[in-house]
């Protein structure tokens, strides 16, 4: 009776363990592939992160001087003196002279109340080539300008006589 006992004992056993136990470690295995591929899409995310925040601190130091231009093309003054300084260092650098300055006035943007326009006129003179590097020097400047009107005055250009020039600029500040 012994052996009867013993052998409805392990059959019962390999039941137990074909229909309870074997679905609970099919699911543990699942369970436990299903979490390490999380891990891996964690740590891609963690790796993805740090490129992107080292990416970001090199465009920051890299474009440090574009981004404080771009800061810089619109000052909050409206300083008429400073102006005047920034046309006068841009004809020193493109070799026209800067003859006279004339009328300017500042108000109020009809459209943005908080932006100021200033017109200035001036005078320059110089050889053609010169004048136009200074045309470019202005327009590429990192203050918001827009040339509004140039007329040619006297002198013909000929034997070394300099151009005169009359400009009149807009320029924008808060």
């Amino acid at each position: 009776m012994r052996p009867i006992i013993a052998t409805i004992c392990l059959i019962g056993s390999f039941l137990l363990m074909g229909l309870v136990i074997w679905p609970e470690y099919q699911d543990l295995r699942e369970a436990m592939v299903k979490a390490e591929i999380k891990e891996i899409d964690l740590q891609n995310m963690i790796n993805y992160n740090q490129t992107m925040e080292a990416m970001a601190g090199a465009l920051k130091i890299d474009y440090r001087g574009e981004v404080r231009k771009f800061e810089d093309g619109i000052p909050n003054d409206h300083y008429v003196p400073s102006l005047f300084a920034e046309i006068r260092r841009a004809s020193y650098r493109t070799g026209v002279r800067v003859s006279g300055i004339g009328d300017f006035s500042t108000r109020a943007h009809p459209d943005r109340v908080e932006i100021k326009m200033t017109e200035i006129n001036f005078s320059i003179e110089g050889a053609y080539s010169n004048f136009k590097n200074f045309i470019r020097e202005l327009k590429s400047s990192a203050r918001i300008m827009n040339v509004r009107e140039i007329t040619m005055g006297r002198g013909s250009g000929e034997r070394g006589e300099p151009l005169d020039y009359r400009v009149t600029v807009r320029v924008y500040s808060y």
